[in-house]
Order: structure tokens, then sequence, then C-alpha cells
């Protein structure tokens, strides 16, 4: 009997770690503990007079359905800005965006961080719907602070997020790709513009690509983590849930910055190409020596950071003045 339990036992660890991505996935969640947002040294200046309200509830169908919001109380809002955080769709939090936040609510912006149900206990496109569910509740929310709702509404994400931000811009304007994936989107807004910060965008990428070398056994696992099949990379998930193939010329105006290094400067640099060429408004900053999520990081990476943010607040300005 001892031996049949043993034996049993032996079966489901090998199951667990041969047919399921979590020891991977708990491996990488252990190594992404130590968070990479470092604030400037004058932000609790910043943060000053400012409203700051965290771990809100929004109704949801999924776990983890939190935000924090950011707002200046005294000062008219120009727009609400809505940020989905990275943690290669398998970590991470809002957390992540409270320097980023309050800066841009200095910048007379509406600044919500959601939280959203990790994978793998969810995958694709179940982390889409709940964007959805987000934006759908978001007049309540903005009822429950007593703030009107402004004339632009602009989405960004970093690393994972902003894929996530880009497929659902993809969705929300192409009723096909929605059909595809099993997705029925029910907000109503129109999104003025995105900003995608070291964005993974294109999970069909050949695995063989030399700009690829350093993340070919991270890709495989995550892919497997986001999109739930270990055979992935043979399956129409890699193409519905990937930016690069779904854009159209319905997209709205974007910005996107990334760095070389251990991130994913070559598909930021090829969806903004093909964003050009479809006349979609483009904006963006790449960086031959900044690392992955660089943007965050006010203190190692000050002027580059502080360019992202300046040139991020300049694009959603643009937009404005020009009546997008």
């Amino acid at each position: 009997m001892i031996w049949l339990c043993i034996g049993a036992l032996i079966i489901a660890i090998l199951w667990f770690v041969c047919m399921t991505p979590w020891p991977f996935v708990l491996l990488l969640r252990h190594k992404k503990e130590e968070p990479r947002e470092k604030g400037r040294s004058d932000q609790k200046q910043i943060e000053e007079h400012l409203t700051i309200k965290k771990g809100l509830p929004y109704p949801s169908s999924y776990p983890s359905a939190t935000y924090d919001v950011y707002y200046d109380p005294k000062t008219p809002a120009k727009r609400i800005l809505v940020w989905v955080h990275g943690g290669a769709f398998i970590a991470g939090d809002s957390r992540g965006t409270k320097n980023f936040g309050p800066m841009m609510a200095k910048q007379g912006t509406i600044f919500y961080a959601i939280n959203y149900a990790l994978a793998p206990a969810h995958h694709f496109p179940d982390q889409i719907l709940q964007i959805d569910e987000f934006l759908k509740a978001l007049p309540q929310l903005l009822s429950k602070e007593g703030l009107p709702m402004p004339s632009h509404l602009y989405l960004g994400g970093d690393s994972a997020g902003a894929n996530m931000v880009a497929e659902y811009t993809c969705m929300k304007y192409d009723a096909l790709l929605c059909e595809k994936s099993h997705v029925q989107l029910q907000s109503l807004f129109d999104i003025n513009g995105l900003l995608l910060y070291c964005g993974p965008y294109d999970f069909a990428e050949d695995l063989t690509n030399p700009k690829l070398k350093d993340f070919v056994k991270m890709f495989h696992y995550l892919g497997w983590a986001y999109l739930g099949k270990k055979s992935w990379a043979k399956h129409e998930e890699k193409y519905l849930a990937s930016p690069y193939h779904q854009v159209n010329q319905k997209f709205p105006a974007t910005y996107l910055c990334d760095g070389r290094k251990y991130s994913f400067l070559w598909q930021g640099k090829k969806l903004a190409e093909k964003l050009s060429d479809m006349q979609v408004y483009v904006k963006s900053d790449f960086y031959e020596d900044m690392p992955h999520e660089f943007q965050f990081d006010y203190v190692k990476y000050p002027k580059e950071a502080m360019e992202v943010f300046e040139n991020s607040c300049a694009f959603m300005e643009d937009i404005e003045k020009i009546g997008r």
C-alpha cells in the first residue's frame, strides 16, 4: 500500500513538472518579487494634495479584480488613462505604477491601474474580457469619486500589459477577431490613444529568430501559461493573441517605447512600422542601450525614463489639440 502511494505521488509530481507550466511560473514569480520601479527624489512632493486610493474592487467574473486610482481633486481632468501592469502574464500587480500614477495625475490625468487574473490559472482571452469589465464599470467608478467623464480615454500597459492593451484594442475594432477568440466586448467607450511600453506583440514570431535567442525557453513557457496549451505554437491562438497580426486601419493613435537589452525592441519597431504604413498616428522612442522596463526606473535611468514620461504626456496633449 505504501509503495502504491509513493508511486502515485511520483506520477503526480512528474505530471506537474512535465505537463503543466507551473514549475517555471513559480520560479519566475519568485525571481520577479523585487520591484523594478524606483521613484524620483521628489516623489513625496509629487503626491502632495493628490487623491490616492488603492485596492478598490471593480465588478468582474474573474479574480484579482481590484484597482488603484490617482487624481488631483483641485484640477479639472483632461483625460483618463487606464493602465494594465506587466509581469510576463504570470506575475506583477498595480503597485508597479505607484510612482508613475501620481506623476500622471499631476498632469491632469485620472490614472487607473488595474489588477487582473494571472496565467496560468486563467489564460487568454480571460484577461481581455476583464479589461472590458473594468471599462464597462468606469462610469460608476468615476461617479463614486464625484468625477465627470473627461473627453479623452487612453489605455496603457507595460510588458505583458502592453500586449493585452493592444490586443484589447484590436478586438474593439474587429468583430471577426472577437468572434474567432470567443469574446463579446461590452464597453462602449472609444479609445483615443495607447501608451505601449516594452511589450511583446507577436507570439507567432519564428522561435529560431536570433533576436529571440535569450528568450526561447521563457517564450515557450509563457506562451504555454498565457495561451493555455503546451503546443501553443501549433495553434491559432498564437495569431489571435498577437496584436502585430491583428491591427487594422481603425487602430487608434499609439506611442511605443522599448530598449534593446533583454526586451522586445524589434517587435515594438515592427509594430510601429506596420501602424505607420496603415496611416495610424504613431510616436515612438527606442533605445539601443536600455533594458526591459527602464521607463519606470527614475533612479538608474533618470534621463531616459523622464524622456518617455514627457513624450507620453506630449503625445496625449497632441491628440487632444488636434481633436482625435
